[in-house]
């Protein structure tokens, strides 16, 4: 009878030993991201500067892939860079996005809430670029010459990434859309006024069981 129990005790230390490992992975199971290497485009502006935290935390905490931050001056940049395949995403803003398509592309916009989905389509078609949701905030600033059929639609803010990415990491669309409407303008304004970004942006991300809450 005892040999039993030992020969059982045995057995459950194994079991145990071997699922130990999977313990100690970052949450989401996301074992086949472990290693690998985002690069995010960042344009000079607070918003951008607190989105790239926002989502180089919310990766990494959640699959263990590192996400280099690559800093440019103008959104342009970012644009140009990852149709040139420099960058794997960034974060963009619809109406400033349709009015650079716009310019060398006849495109109808029939109401504001057409907007996401034209440039959504249009990304997609000519660039192999994915919008993911919209973060829930928009970028007031728009330039001056905002043709008729724009004037009115938010200029929402939400990622960007090449399909060959998504295709490489299937896990990012369904995680970065997690923050999808979660970040609405006030919050937007509330971030901009910490001073330590960093711990900000983990504490707004735990408060929303977004990744895992810090163990006090």
């Amino acid at each position: 009878m005892r040999s039993c129990k030992q020969q059982v005790k045995r057995i459950l230390a194994i079991i145990v030993f071997m699922l130990f490992p999977a313990f100690l992975l970052p949450p989401g199971g996301a074992m086949g991201c472990v290693g690998r290497i985002l690069t995010l485009g960042v344009a000079n502006s607070e918003d951008q500067k607190i989105m790239a935290e926002m989502l180089s935390t919310l990766i990494s905490e959640s699959t263990g892939t590192k996400v280099n931050l690559v800093q440019f001056k103008t959104l342009d940049e970012c644009r140009q860079a990852i149709k040139n395949g420099e960058l794997d995403l960034y974060v963009d803003y619809v109406c400033s996005a349709l009015l650079a398509i716009l310019s060398s592309e006849k495109v109808k916009i029939e109401t504001p809430d057409k907007a996401y989905s034209t440039v959504k389509h249009l990304s997609d078609k000519r660039f192999s670029l994915i919008w993911l949701k919209p973060f829930g905030y928009d970028n007031p600033n728009l330039p001056a010459n905002v043709p008729q059929e724009l004037k009115g639609v938010l200029n929402q803010a939400t990622c960007v990434a090449r399909r060959e990415v998504l295709n490489r990491f299937p896990v990012l669309p369904r995680l970065i859309n997690k923050l999808g409407d979660k970040i609405p303008n006030q919050a937007m304004e509330e971030l901009k006024r910490k001073k330590e970004l960093k711990a900000a942006v983990k504490e707004f991300l735990e408060a929303r069981k977004l990744i895992r809450w810090a163990i006090q």
